[in-house]
C-alpha cells in the first residue's frame, strides 16, 4: 500500500493475538458508526468463530449506532483472523461522457465539498480525497443543474 493512501488513516485493525501487525486501516468520517466498522471486518476478514472488537484500552465494543472513535480496534476471537481473499473493486472511476464534465465536476465539488448524493463530507482535501477518496463514482448530473451553473 502507498504511503500516500494510508498518510491519513486514523483507525487501524489488529488480531488481538498479534498486535504488532496491522491488518488494515481506514480514514473516519462523520457517519461511521461502530455497526458500520463491524460490517467492514465481516467482509474485509475470514474469522471462524465469534468476535468481538475491543479498542486500545481493551472495552469491547458495542455493535451499535454510536459514532466511531478514532484509534487502534482488536478483533478478539477464539478463532483465527484471515484477510479476505476475495477480488474486490477498490474503487469506481467516473467515465467522462462529453467535454464539459471535467469543468462541471469541479464546480460542483467547489460548490458542495461533499458527495452530492450521500451528503458525505471530503474527509481531507489537503491529502487531494476528490481524486483517491471514493468520490469518483457517480457520473449522474441533470440538464437543470448544467443549466443552473450556466451550462447548456
Amino acid at each position: 500500500m502507498s504511503a500516500a493512501r494510508a498518510l491519513n488513516r486514523n483507525l487501524q485493525i489488529y488480531d488481538a493475538k498479534d498486535p504488532g501487525t496491522v491488518l488494515g486501516g481506514l480514514t473516519l468520517t462523520n457517519a461511521m458508526t461502530t455497526a458500520n466498522l463491524y460490517s467492514m471486518v465481516e467482509i474485509t476478514f475470514v474469522i471462524n468463530q465469534t468476535y468481538t472488537l475491543r479498542d486500545e484500552i481493551g472495552t469491547t465494543i458495542q455493535r451499535d449506532n454510536c459514532p466511531l472513535q478514532p484509534g487502534k480496534y482488536f478483533i478478539v476471537t477464539a478463532g483465527s483472523v484471515n484477510v479476505n481473499d476475495e477480488p474486490l473493486v477498490v474503487r469506481t472511476n467516473s467515465i467522462s461522457t462529453g467535454t464539459r464534465t471535467t469543468e462541471f465536476r469541479d464546480a460542483i465539488r467547489e460548490r458542495d465539498g461533499c458527495c452530492v448524493i450521500t451528503k458525505q463530507e471530503v474527509p481531507g482535501p489537503v491529502y487531494l480525497e476528490w481524486r483517491g477518496g471514493g468520490f469518483l463514482g457517480c457520473g449522474y448530473f441533470s440538464a437543470v443543474t448544467r443549466r443552473a451553473l450556466g451550462k447548456s
